[in-house]
């Protein structure tokens, strides 16, 4: 779960896309609105107002509340399973994988494995 900057609070399913609740309603989002996968495992608001979903194997989906923006390992990321996000003090965002960590710092991504120093991918 999240809250995002409206207070809308966001919560990530098994097999049924994201939820938002409003205080009053909920609303769905799912492939057919632009996820990238139906099973959301991570989610995260970051300081700029966008929303990250990571995916159990779509990779990461950043929504700014108009479009959704998909990013897999075509466009950089160490593995299409995200698992886990965080937004450090600089804004780069960082997703732990089942491959290692991405962290993406709005241009390019950054990789860390075993190879780097992590004690396991």
């Amino acid at each position: 779960m999240t809250e995002d900057s409206q207070g809308n609070i966001w919560f990530g399913t098994y097999l049924e896309g994201v939820s938002m609740y409003n205080g009053e309603t909920f609303t769905r989002f799912t492939e057919e609105e632009g996820l990238a996968s139906k099973t959301v495992c991570s989610l995260l608001a970051d300081s700029k107002g966008n929303l990250w979903f990571g995916t159990w194997y779509g990779g990461a989906i950043k929504y700014n509340g108009e479009t959704f923006t998909h990013f897999t390992k075509k466009e950089g990321l160490l593995d299409n399973r995200i698992d886990a996000m965080l937004e450090d003090r600089h804004g780069d965002i960082w997703f732990g994988t089942a491959e290692g960590v991405s962290r993406y710092n709005g241009e390019t991504f950054t990789h860390f494995t075993k190879d780097e120093g992590l004690s396991n991918n």
